[in-house]
Parts: C-alpha cells; structure tokens; sequence
C-alpha cells in the first residue's frame, strides 16, 4: 500500500528537522532503542496497578488489568493479519524519503511499517487504565502520540496513517477484550490462585512476563511477527 500524500508531505517537513539538532536526534534515537520513549512509562503504570490489586479488596482493579492484558494479547494476532494483508515500505528506505533520513539515524529495519506495533498495543493500554486512573490514562494517551508515535515517524520508522492505523487497532482491541466479562476474568485468576502453590506461580509469571515486555516495547511480539508472517505467507 502506497503512502498517502499527506503520509509524503508530514515526514518530509519533519524530516527537514533532522540534523538541526545532533544532541537532540541522538536523545530520540536512544530513547526509542532504550524504551524511555513509552515501554518503561507503561510498565512502570501497570506495574503500580498490579500491586494495589493484590491487596485486600482489589478484585476490580486486578480484573481491569487482566482485560488490559488480554486487549494487547488480542492485539498481536490482529497486527500480524492486518501486516500481513497490508504491506508499506518504511519511509527510511522509501527512495522518495530515504535521503531524509541518515543511516546513523534511521533504526527501523522492518520491512513493513504497516501498522504500528507500538501504538496499538499501548493505545490498548492507555484505554484500559481510564477504568483504574484517568489522570495515569490521559498521561498514557498523550504519550503514545509524542513518546511512541511522533518520534518514530521522525526518525522514519513510520508515517502518520501506520500510527492512526496501529490507533484503531488498539482501540478495536480493548473493546473485544471488554466484551469478555472482566467476572470470568476475576474467576479465573481467583482460581489459580487457591487451588495450588504452582498455579498461583505460575499466574504470577504470566503477569509479570506481561510486564517486562510492556517495558521491553514488546519486542518478542514483532520478533514473532518478523518469523512467521513469512511462514503464513508461503503456507497461503
């Protein structure tokens, strides 16, 4: 899918940006590739959640953490359909685009920008923290526009319709999950949690596993994109 004019005209203003500032690039450049720029905000977020659940009386904060978590969970395989039928080169190897972008700068090595991993997931979270805290919700939203959207359409890694799109999917995402009663979600973790010591470990792992790839940008997720897409492919 071709970008839209809007897609060329938006990186290539902001592109023009590049360079003006050295100190500046390098900040948001390793921001994005140490997680500053949205990981480690959304975990530390969920993370505070979590641990005001576990105590006494938290049924209804844990249970809006379990649809959080499994909104992003929901989210994975829709990306992965949605790349998989929808294909964009980066603007960063885009030729119309590339020279905008200096390879010391440019870090998407993706071959499809369409949509936005990053974005869908934590708009998925964003969303779901407006239930426990609005404040920590509108911090989150503004954060996945100016932490995770706009610097990476500024060091190429996307255009502003691969974000919008990965926006739409985060939403759709949290609102399936939202129809699967946060009740059921309770029960079920109530469950592993008194029945035996291994089963309540094991819950504990798969929370806090779901943590450390919220602060880890969830990099497992596009790693497993990157590995079976192809495969997909090839099977179709």
């Amino acid at each position: 899918m071709a970008p839209t004019p809007f897609d060329l005209w938006f990186n290539l203003h902001l592109s023009g940006l590049l360079g003006k500032s050295p100190a500046f690039d390098n900040l948001v450049v390793e921001g994005i590739a140490h997680n500053l720029l949205g990981g480690y905000l959304y975990g530390a977020v969920l993370f505070v959640c979590w641990i005001r659940g576990s105590r006494a009386g938290g049924d209804k904060v844990q249970g809006q953490l379990l649809c959080i978590l499994l909104a992003t969970m929901i989210a994975i395989p829709l990306m992965l359909g949605t790349s998989h039928f929808i294909s964009r080169v980066p603007p960063g190897s885009d030729s119309r685009l590339a020279s905008r972008y200096p390879r010391a700068v440019y870090k998407n090595e993706a071959a499809n920008s369409f949509p936005s991993y990053s974005t869908a997931l934590y708009t998925s979270i964003a969303l779901g923290t407006y239930a426990l805290d609005q404040g920590a919700a509108w911090l989150l939203g503004l954060g996945v526009v100016f932490l995770v959207a706009l610097p990476r359409i500024y060091v190429g890694g996307h255009y502003p319709t691969d974000v919008l799109a990965g926006m739409v999917l985060g939403t759709a995402s949290y609102f399936m999950a939202r129809a699967f009663r946060e009740s059921r979600l309770n029960a079920l973790w109530n469950r592993m949690s008194n029945e035996k010591a291994w089963s309540w470990i094991l819950g504990q792992v798969i929370v806090y596993s779901w943590l450390l790839n919220v602060c880890d940008e969830f990099r497992q997720a596009k790693w497993f994109a990157n590995w079976i897409v192809p495969i997909i492919k090839t099977c179709i």
